[in-house]
């Protein structure tokens, strides 16, 4: 989906003997308003804990992520996505310029997950922001 505050898309990972995976991608135009943006992920977090099934998110969240302490619109989104047992897995900057650095872009992982999964930056300049995997 596609509204003027997230770009949204997401797909179920069909598996034969375990259960079917959520994987979203997720844009957050820096200029997006926070209670629409908040409430598109409520209804993904809610679909994805309704059906049962893990979720993933990954994506461009265009908010100071590492800023939890003193900025309330990141620490209501990560306490959000905590309260769904999706805890941030980057915390070290993912976007750097010459006068900052800031953690914008995540992957949020199910603290369920029984598989080991290990998540990082690349040190690659292919964008003003830096890949994650």
């Amino acid at each position: 989906s596609t509204s003027e505050n997230v770009e949204m898309l997401t797909i179920e990972l069909l598996r034969q003997k375990e259960k079917n995976i959520l994987m979203s991608n997720i844009y957050r135009p820096p200029q997006g308003t926070m209670q629409p943006y908040n409430e598109s992920m409520l209804q993904l977090l809610n679909i994805a804990n309704r059906e049962n099934k893990p979720i993933y998110i990954a994506g461009d969240f265009n908010l100071k992520l590492l800023d939890y302490d003193t900025e309330v619109k990141v620490r209501d989104f990560i306490n959000m996505m905590t309260e769904y047992l999706l805890p941030p897995s980057i915390n070290k900057p993912t976007r750097t310029t010459r006068n900052s650095s800031t953690c914008i872009d995540n992957i949020f992982v199910p603290y369920s997950s029984h598989h080991k999964l290990y998540t990082g930056i690349l040190t690659e300049n292919i964008s003003d922001h830096l890949p994650h995997l």
